[in-house]
C-alpha cells in the first residue's frame, strides 16, 4: 500500500477574527504530546507517590496485543492453506525465529512454551474461544454450555482473540524513550516515536498463538472428544487478510503532566482514586479495577521492569472515583487538553482508568471544556485556578453526563468485599534479565 504524509497546521488567523485554537490529544499513542513539545511522562513510576518523573522506568509498562479474528471452518484446513498460502513458507519460520530470539534474550526458558490456554486458572479451549466470540455459528453440533448458559464453540463461530498468555506481547515496550521520541519529532520525519521491533514481534506473537490453538483445540461434543484445531482459520473480519487488527491494542501510553490549581505540575495518583477522593473540579467519573498486564522486558537501563510491583497499601479495587479537570490539562501548553489514556496520571492510575466507558466520560468532559475555552477565549490554566470558571464548565458538562457519583452508588460500593491481593511474581529473574 502507499503511505500518505499528513501534516497538521493551524489555519491562518484572519484579521479581526476571534481565533482561539484548542487541541485535544485523546489518541492511543499520545502523539500530540510529543509533536507539540509538551511536557509528558511514560512508563512506570517506581513509587506511585514520588515526585513527577522521579525514578520512572520509561521503557516499561503494559503488554500490547494484536487482537485477531479466527473462524471455525466447516471443513478442516492444512497449515499450508492459511494466510493465502504463506503460513508454512513464511509465517511459521518467522515465528520460530522469534521464539529463539526470546530464549537468547533470557525472556523465555529453553524448551518452555510461549503460550498457555490455562493461564492461572484451569481454562479450556471452549473458554478461550467463547470469551470474546463476536459471531455465533449455528448451534447444531452440540448442546454443551459454558458457565451454564454460553453455547460452546460452534462451527461458523468467529472469535476475537485477546488472551494474556496467548497473543499478549510483553517483551518490548512500544514507545521510544522520551528523548528519542522528541528527537524524531524535531527531525521532521515523525514515525510515531515507536519501537518498530516491538510492533513486528507483537505480530509474530499473535500468529504463534494461532499455531498453539490449532494444536490444542480439544472439545467434547455431546460427550464425544473432538479436535477442532484444523478447523481454525484466519478471518478477515478486521479488514486484513491475515486476521490481525490494523493497529495493536495498547493499555498505557504517553501521559500529560498537568497544570495544578496551585500552579504546580499535577498527575493523578492511584491513592487518590483508590480512596474515591472527591475533586472539586471533577469533570468525569469512573469505576474499574486496577488491571495490569505487566511487561517482562528490561528497562532501557537494564534494570528489571517494576510494572508488576504493587505500591504501598495497594488494593486493586478502587472506590468509584472522579476525574479532575486539572488531569485533562498540560503544564507547558495552555491550549492543549488530554483525555483517556493521555490524562495526567500515574501508571497505576491509568491501569484503573483505561476502560472504554471511563475514557468516554473523560473525553466528553474534555470536549465540553474545549468548547468553553473557545467560546470564552480563556486558557485551561486560567480555568484551573478559577473556581468560578470551573463551576461554569461543570454546569456545561452536566448536560451530557454525570460528574459525581450518587450517594446510593457510593453506599453500595463501600459494602463490597475488597480482598487484599498477594504480591505478584514475575516469571523471570534478575539474573535472566542481566543476561
Amino acid at each position: 500500500f502507499e503511505k500518505k504524509t499528513i501534516r497538521l497546521a493551524a489555519p491562518a488567523k484572519s484579521s479581526g477574527s476571534d481565533y482561539f485554537p484548542v487541541v485535544i490529544d485523546a489518541t492511543e499513542w499520545g502523539e500530540g504530546l510529543v509533536l507539540s513539545g509538551a511536557n509528558y511522562i511514560q512508563g512506570i513510576e517506581r513509587n506511585d507517590g514520588a515526585p513527577i518523573g522521579e525514578g520512572s522506568q520509561e521503557t516499561c509498562g503494559q503488554a500490547i496485543v494484536f487482537p485477531m479474528t479466527l473462524r471455525l471452518n466447516e471443513t478442516p484446513q492444512p497449515d499450508s492453506a492459511l494466510a493465502r498460502g504463506r503460513w508454512t513458507s513464511e509465517i511459521q519460520p518467522q515465528v520460530a525465529a522469534y521464539k529463539e530470539s526470546l530464549v537468547r534474550r533470557g525472556l523465555l526458558s529453553p524448551g518452555s512454551s510461549l503460550y498457555s490456554i490455562a493461564t492461572a486458572k484451569p481454562f479450556t479451549f471452549d473458554d478461550v474461544w467463547t470469551y470474546r466470540r463476536i459471531v455465533l455459528g449455528p448451534v447444531s453440533r452440540t448442546k454443551e454450555k459454558i458457565s451454564g448458559f454460553f453455547p460452546a464453540a460452534q462451527i461458523g463461530d468467529i472469535s476475537n482473540q485477546n488472551w494474556e498468555l496467548g497473543n499478549d506481547y510483553p517483551y518490548r515496550y512500544l514507545f521510544l524513550p522520551i528523548k528519542d521520541a522528541k528527537s524524531q519529532a524535531a527531525s521532521g520525519d515523525w514515525a510515531g516515536g515507536i519501537d518498530a521491533q516491538a510492533l513486528a514481534e507483537a505480530e509474530l506473537q499473535a500468529w504463534g498463538w494461532v499455531d498453539h490453538l490449532r494444536k490444542n483445540a480439544v472439545v467434547y461434543w455431546n460427550g464425544e472428544k473432538r479436535d477442532l484445531g484444523p478447523h481454525i482459520v484466519l478471518s478477515e473480519a478486521l479488514g486484513t487478510p491475515y486476521g490481525l487488527s490494523k493497529v495493536p491494542y495498547i493499555r498505557d501510553t504517553r501521559r500529560s503532566i498537568g497544570f495544578g490549581n496551585d500552579g504546580n505540575p499535577f498527575v493523578l495518583k492511584y491513592g487518590e482514586i483508590h480512596s474515591g477522593k472527591r475533586f472539586d473540579d471533577s469533570i468525569a467519573i469512573g469505576a474499574y479495577a486496577s488491571d495490569r498486564h505487566p511487561s517482562r522486558n528490561p528497562n532501557v537501563d537494564g534494570q528489571r521492569c517494576a510494572s508488576s510491583v504493587n505500591p504501598p497499601g495497594y488494593n486493586p479495587y478502587p472506590q468509584p472515583f472522579t476525574l479532575p479537570l486539572r488531569s485533562h490539562t498540560n503544564e507547558s501548553v495552555e491550549n492543549l487538553l488530554v483525555a483517556g489514556k493521555t490524562m495526567a496520571q500515574t501508571f497505576h492510575t491509568n491501569s484503573a482508568t483505561r476502560l472504554h466507558p471511563i475514557e468516554f466520560s473523560s473525553g466528553t468532559g474534555a470536549g465540553a471544556l474545549a468548547s468553553f475555552m473557545v467560546q470564552s477565549q480563556i486558557s485551561a490554566h486560567f480555568i484551573v485556578k478559577s473556581p468560578k470558571h470551573v463551576a461554569l464548565v461543570q454546569e456545561r458538562i452536566r448536560k451530557y453526563q454525570p460528574i459525581e457519583w450518587s450517594s446510593d452508588v457510593l453506599m453500595s460500593a463501600s459494602n463490597l468485599p475488597r480482598p487484599t491481593p498477594k504480591p505478584e511474581s514475575s516469571p523471570i529473574s534478575n539474573q535472566q534479565i542481566q543476561k
